[in-house]
């Protein structure tokens, strides 16, 4: 549940993934072990990366503990492409938050439970955390993995960085979207110049109860809202993006929590865009 002061702790953060799923017709629907709680956590266990929640401030090498996890894999969801197929909660250790988020380790068994358990279509991915655990170094470019994208998978994306009152996102705007811009094209990636600032209006992921932002970051001080056309919507390059964006809210002085969200524009509800 939510904290007492309405905003996530300083080393917890949630991960969530949103889509279509056809589940592999040997995983039920319910009753199995195999649900996005458990998988998650034998994942990043196996890994080296997980601890479960009560020991990770004692483990010096894993980089989170888990907290809860959940997501909707019923056959009768099928009809919704922003279905919210897997989501996750995580206390980051020590040693993890002050070398910075570990995001790309967190979206990679993200992505394999979801591999495990069905075919899946991903359009859109959300982080919510703190920016005091962010990774503020120069991002290593993945412009050569990317360039090995299959054309056809090339497609437009909306971003949205959404925080609280006291957080001065929109101040920061211009700066975010110009720092953003020049990392991601290290990558061979071309950020719009435009952005628009939301003061009210549907957020961009209709997110499961467990993510209300408002009670994990309080009332919204102001959503922005900017696109991009980038060549796959894929866990990784989504993770990366995230990434950038993360550094460039930190780097201009936005302070406290935010959530940052990535959707395939053509899924996305015009209601969102205002």
């Amino acid at each position: 549940m939510p904290n007492s002061t309405g905003n996530l702790g300083a080393g917890e953060c949630f991960l969530a993934l949103y889509g279509q799923l056809e589940r592999y017709p040997w995983i039920p629907d319910s009753g199995i072990d195999a649900d996005a709680f458990s998988l998650f956590y034998m994942y990043g266990n196996s890994l080296g990366w997980a601890a479960p929640s009560h020991q990770h401030s004692e483990n010096h090498c894993a980089l989170w503990g888990f907290e809860d996890a959940g997501g909707s894999w019923s056959d009768y969801l099928h009809a919704s492409k922003m279905q919210d197929l897997l989501w996750v909660q995580l206390g980051l250790t020590q040693n993890s938050a002050a070398e910075g988020l570990p995001l790309a380790q967190i979206c990679h068994c993200a992505d394999r439970v979801m591999s495990r358990t069905g075919n899946y279509t991903l359009n859109g991915i959300q982080l919510m955390t703190p920016l005091a655990v962010v990774d503020k170094r120069w991002p290593t470019s993945i412009r050569h993995i990317i360039d090995t994208a299959n054309p056809a998978d090339r497609c437009d994306v909306v971003i949205e960085l959404d925080s609280g009152v006291g957080s001065h996102l929109v101040r920061h705007a211009d700066e975010i979207l110009e720092e953003f811009s020049r990392a991601a094209s290290t990558d061979g990636l071309s950020i719009e110049s435009t952005l628009s600032v939301h003061e009210s209006g549907e957020p961009l992921i209709a997110e499961p109860s467990a993510l209300d932002r408002v009670a994990w970051l309080g009332e919204s001080g102001g959503r922005i809202l900017m696109r991009a056309t980038i060549p796959e919507f894929t866990v990784d390059l989504g993770s990366h993006l995230i990434a950038h964006i993360a550094r460039a809210s930190s780097l201009a002085g936005v302070s406290g929590a935010m959530s940052i969200s990535l959707a395939r524009s053509s899924v996305v509800d015009q209601a969102a865009l205002g």
